[in-house]
């Protein structure tokens, strides 16, 4: 979604022209103030993919991470509401990566591991570890709201709980 139509939908729209924002508007939306999607995936295709299908979530920002350095380093500068992780990356497998996060967070950050072997995704749901949802690769731009909704709900739910 464009930055102009989120800023509509957070502030309203106050025209000034043909179509324009007056420059306040502007100026009182800040981007750090949506709440943040991560996602990790070794492959480019997929990881732009999964930010394409979320533009229809507005109010979420995606930050997207190749490998698990660069997602040290989004976890570093921003807190997450959800985390999108593939099973298999290059140096630690997306579970120790999830495992690693919540440690250095110290919180329960709900995750979405995704992978194409149906397999491990048939097993990791019969396990129903807490707060994760899991996902067979392709999955549709349905599939993947639905099961991120899920899992802010359930975390709602935690907190309402606790």
């Amino acid at each position: 979604m464009e930055l102009r139509n989120i800023i509509e939908k957070y502030l309203g729209k106050k025209e000034h022209g043909p179509g324009m924002l007056e420059d306040e508007t502007l100026s009182q939306f800040n981007p750090a103030d949506l709440e943040k999607i991560l996602i990790v995936d070794d492959d480019d295709d997929m990881l732009n993919l999964i930010k394409k299908q979320l533009e229809c979530m507005p109010d979420y920002q995606t930050l997207g991470c190749r490998n698990e350095l660069e997602t040290l380093e989004e976890i570093n500068n921003h807190e997450i509401e959800v985390g999108i992780i593939d099973v298999n990356l290059e140096a630690l497998s997306g579970y120790r990566l999830g495992d690693y996060i919540r440690y250095l967070k110290n919180r329960d950050i709900p995750f979405i591991f995704i992978s194409s072997d149906r397999q491990k995704v048939t097993e990791m749901n019969v396990l129903k570890i807490d707060n994760c949802v899991f996902l067979q690769k392709p999955f549709s731009r349905k599939e993947l709201v639905h099961a991120i909704r899920e899992t802010i709900q359930g975390k709602k739910n935690l907190k309402e709980v606790a």
